[in-house]
């Protein structure tokens, strides 16, 4: 016996008639669903993304937590590090990666996939508040580790107040020694510049930087540098800002998972 086609598994999802069907216990199917999507069932992945940035679908923290407590370390970071794991609701997503930082022994391939989980995350919501997150955040930003500096870039982006000290931060990791975190380092700061949250300090040292990043030898280094370059110039013509929606964030600069 074969798995069902993904469409046949997307219409089990999507269609209001079986919603109604399902009634209190759809979360919980979907969460399930969820859990078990293959990396290659891409049109599934790409409704359940629609569904949690648009709020309409939160996975079930009661299962994921109940999984969990069932698990050992190598399945609980795979939990915590999974589609499904991350798309939590923040304060449940921060419960639970403290919780594989406290319970587990973690080694430098965890880390990263940890990482990438707090980046993904960061992806799904915005205007992120939650104490906990800030300090995932601060803690990825002054890692040792490459990668965790990188995904930690592109989280900033999604907060709702960002604290000089992480806009100082990011203005200094657009002079990394690695071209990725450099490259995500001018993403966050051309979402931060239109959002208008860079504090004075941070978007003097970033446009001085610029200059030598639109000679970079990384392509996505320089062309979310110049991208910098280009809205510093809007916002100085026109004085003002324009505050976007959660879905209108900044989509031209590029950042690398």
């Amino acid at each position: 016996m074969t798995r069902v086609p993904d469409s046949v598994l997307t219409i089990l999802a999507s269609e209001p008639a079986i919603a109604r069907v399902m009634g209190a216990s759809r979360r919980r199917m979907l969460t399930t669903l969820h859990l078990a999507l293959p990396i290659e069932a891409l049109d599934l992945i790409g409704w359940f993304r629609s569904e949690i940035v648009s709020d309409r679908f939160t996975p079930d923290p009661a299962i994921i937590f109940s999984l969990f407590r069932a698990l050992d370390r190598k399945g609980k970071i795979s939990l915590a590090a999974s589609a499904c794991g991350s798309a939590l609701d923040t304060p449940n997503f921060v419960k639970l990666i403290s919780r594989v930082y406290e319970t587990c022994v973690l080694k430098g391939l965890d880390r990263n996939d940890l990482a990438l989980a707090v980046s993904r995350h960061a992806s799904f919501y915005w205007n992120i508040s939650t104490p906990g997150f800030v300090r995932l955040t601060r803690q990825l930003l002054f890692s040792r580790s490459p990668l965790e500096r990188g995904q930690g870039a592109l989280c900033v982006e999604s907060l709702a107040k960002v604290p000089p000290d992480l806009c100082l931060r990011l203005a200094e990791l657009v002079r990394d020694r690695l071209f990725y975190v450099r490259a995500n380092a001018w993403s966050g700061a051309n979402a931060l510049l239109y959002r208008g949250r860079l504090s004075a300090e941070a978007y003097q040292s970033l446009l001085r930087d610029s200059l030598t990043a639109i000679k970079d030898k990384d392509k996505f280094v320089r062309g979310n540098a110049r991208l910098f370059r280009r809205r510093a110039r809007e916002k100085s013509t026109r004085r003002s800002t324009v505050s976007p929606s959660r879905q209108s964030r900044p989509s031209l600069s590029v950042g690398l998972m």
